[in-house]
């Protein structure tokens, strides 16, 4: 095979590679890599919002742009392609980067598209409501009042349960006022 193509071919390849991949791998990618770095024996609840993966299938495609501008300009287009690289490890990041998570002991979340995150423990909230579904097939929801005016709520499905008993031991623990409201179907 002659020596000037061939690297064209493997970066033709890989660029294939990381496209297909990168379309499988965004479906549970960034829930696998949070669940590996937050996941200890005191977490109550985590959570990775669908915007992560969608910033994960984003940050897939940036980077099959980039392989597909060095494959096709080579040296001429390395400015591009490196410009498409870093938006890529950016989104890479910022998928990586955004979650829900309650343990024993704290409550953490990440806004989307900020590395900082926002925790606080179970000393700092204020009140918790609990909105049941208004159908069957509906969601629950749960809402953290903090201290400070910020709120939180997670979303309760019938195939992903927030063990509400654990909530509300620590809340009782805790001295936290505890709501229940009632539907409007009922």
């Amino acid at each position: 095979m002659n020596q000037q193509y061939e690297p064209r071919f493997v970066l033709l390849a890989f660029m294939i590679i990381v496209g297909i991949g990168g379309i499988i791998f965004s479906f549970f990618a960034p829930n696998v890599i949070q669940y590996i770095f937050l996941q200890t024996k005191q977490t109550i609840y985590l959570k990775t919002p669908f915007l992560s993966n969608i910033l994960f299938l984003a940050s897939t495609i940036t980077l099959t742009a980039a392989l597909f501008i060095f494959y096709q300009w080579g040296k001429r287009g390395i400015g591009l392609g490196i410009g498409a690289s870093l938006v890529t490890v950016a989104l890479l990041i910022f998928s990586s980067f955004h979650f829900h998570h309650v343990t024993e002991k704290t409550i953490e979340w990440n806004e989307p598209f900020q590395l900082t995150k926002n925790s606080y423990t179970w000393e700092d909230i204020d009140r918790v409501r609990y909105i049941p579904a208004k159908s069957n097939d509906g969601l629950d929801e749960v809402i953290f009042h903090f201290k400070d005016t910020k709120t939180l709520s997670f979303l309760r499905s019938s195939d992903f349960h927030i063990p509400l008993s654990e909530i509300k031991n620590l809340l009782t623990i805790h001295n936290i006022p505890y709501e229940l409201e009632s539907t409007a179907n009922e």
